[in-house]
């Protein structure tokens, strides 16, 4: 009773990876819609840029993820090592990924207006 299943290490392993793969979709099929408005402004580069960074930075972060699971076997308790170098970029990653979406909001909210 005391634990919760958001305790669990595959629990916590297939949120994560499922919610992976819907912000993938969300994020090419967004890309694929605002095409159109990246077409009626093509000499818009800020829009262009916009656009872009947020497919980049989540093909980075899936790989990155990838990258992750396949080097987690090398860990060594009170060592820092390839498996804990690539976690770290997955989140610094994550935090360019957010940033760019927002700025990417920002930008098609000020287009399109």
């Amino acid at each position: 009773p005391s634990e919760s299943w958001i305790n669990d290490r595959l629990n916590v392993q297939f949120i994560h990876r499922m919610l992976a793969y819907i912000l993938v979709i969300l994020i090419i099929w967004m890309f694929m819609k605002l095409r159109t408005l990246m077409k009626e402004n093509s000499s818009n580069l800020s829009l262009k840029r916009a656009l872009v960074w947020p497919v980049v930075f989540v093909v980075l972060q899936v790989t990155l993820g990838i990258m992750a699971v396949l080097t987690s076997t090398t860990v060594v308790r009170g060592h820092f090592g390839t498996f804990e170098f690539i976690a770290e970029l997955h989140q610094i990653v994550a935090l360019f990924l957010v940033l760019s979406l927002v700025r990417m909001l920002y930008i098609v909210n000020k287009t399109a207006q």
